[in-house]
């Protein structure tokens, strides 16, 4: 419909700014349903489709947009704005998220109490490692700094990225059970040393073949499991959700569409700045 290039590497990356069938995505993570619902409601209330989801182009995996795929289906839309990209190309990146824990009110050993009971309730060892290291194991289960040292939740015979991040998924259950709060950062943005009063949890990394085997395989990952960063974005794309939900062929669809987006003005600017978000992209790339 619509292309947008990145030629700062080799090869450049193409962005196609396109609407898709919304029964053909494949989705690599789950959902965190008071989020699902306020979109729900949201899109309601709206008339456009802002930004377009960001998908691979071959799998059909979605990298950003869980949400507000599962919203529009909940709406019987059947299609969506989407930017397509090839997964594989080296400019697309995939951060992991860290989670912290405010210790004020519970103290590093109460934590580490948890920590450890949990690692016996599921059969794991705990060993310590070098305070600082941020890179967990074939072996390792989620990496835990609790300052001056970090831990590791270790399985003997090594564990799959996607079994590590269920037992993670574990951990936070119970870390929330006691009533302490978990904070998400990307690991790009992510402080390197943990200030005094906080924990933080390292998952494990996770892989582009990781992500497009959970999705393919409908066995996704738990929710803030993975952050992608392509180095172009374009937003406030502003598609009517009229069109988008009515009962046109595709094809005249995305023939109405490049002619609305025809009409627009293209700015370009840094990105590493917050609108609803912090969007960590080299450029954004704004229809006006």
């Amino acid at each position: 419909m619509l292309a947008l290039y990145y030629t700062r590497i080799s090869p450049p990356l193409k962005v196609d700014i396109d609407i898709l069938d919304i029964g053909e995505l494949l989705l690599h993570e789950e959902i965190v349903p008071d989020l699902l619902e306020k979109l729900v409601e949201g899109f309601k209330r709206s008339h456009f489709m802002f930004h377009p989801i960001i998908v691979d182009r071959r799998s059909k995996v979605v990298l950003d947009g869980t949400h507000r795929v599962l919203a529009l289906r909940k709406l019987a839309f059947k299609h969506i704005l989407a930017c397509e990209i090839e997964y594989n190309h080296p400019a697309i990146l995939v951060y992991r998220w860290f989670r912290s824990i405010d210790l004020r009110g519970i103290g590093r050993n109460k934590f580490k109490s948890i920590v450890v009971e949990f690692s016996k309730d599921y059969n794991l060892k705990v060993e310590t490692v070098e305070y600082g290291v941020r890179e967990c194991r074939r072996e390792d289960v989620v990496l835990v700094e609790i300052s001056p040292e970090t831990i590791a939740l270790v399985k003997d015979k090594g564990i799959t990225t996607r079994e590590a991040y269920s037992l993670l998924k574990e951990l936070e259950k119970r870390i929330t059970r006691y009533g302490l709060n978990i904070e998400y950062s990307v690991e790009s943005i992510s402080p390197e040393i943990t200030k005094d009063r906080y924990a933080t949890i390292i998952p494990r990394r996770i892989s582009k073949e990781d992500v497009v085997e959970a999705a393919v395989n409908r066995r996704p990952f738990p929710p803030k499991s993975t952050r992608h960063i392509i180095p172009i974005r374009p937003m406030f794309v502003n598609i009517p959700l009229k069109l988008l939900k009515s009962t046109l062929p595709l094809d005249i669809k995305r023939m109405i569409a490049r002619e609305y987006l025809e009409q627009k003005s293209i700015v370009r600017i840094k990105g590493g700045i917050k609108i609803d978000r912090l969007y960590e992209e080299e450029f954004l790339y704004i229809f006006i």
